[in-house]
């Protein structure tokens, strides 16, 4: 029996993130080029709340190491606070939106 790791995004999943970013860094839109290493997906609010195609996105090497290195970065606060956003405009309560950032607001 195999422990699924914290962090896992289904082919599916994936699938709908990589279409919606069309090929693109959702930050700095580069393209992925042929033969260049593959962009990331990046989980925003940690690998412990549940993947959903709202908070991944796809991010080139370059900005995905950017993310890691400094998590306050512009980048990162700033792809939170356009989720954080997009569930409010969803409907979610300020308790529900806190749930699904991990914890935290933005």
């Amino acid at each position: 029996m195999t422990k699924k790791r914290l962090g896992y995004v289904s082919p599916e999943l994936a699938a709908k993130v990589l279409d919606r970013a069309e090929n693109q860094c959702e930050w700095c839109c580069a393209f992925q080029q042929v033969g260049d290493f593959p962009h990331n997906i990046h989980h925003l609010c940690g690998r412990k709340v549940t993947a959903t195609k709202f908070n991944l996105v796809l991010l080139c090497n370059k900005c995905h190491r950017e993310v890691h290195a400094n998590p306050n970065s512009g980048i990162d606060l700033e792809l939170k606070q356009n989720l954080q956003d997009r569930y409010y405009s969803m409907g979610h309560t300020e308790e529900q939106v806190r749930e699904l950032m991990s914890g935290r607001i933005y």
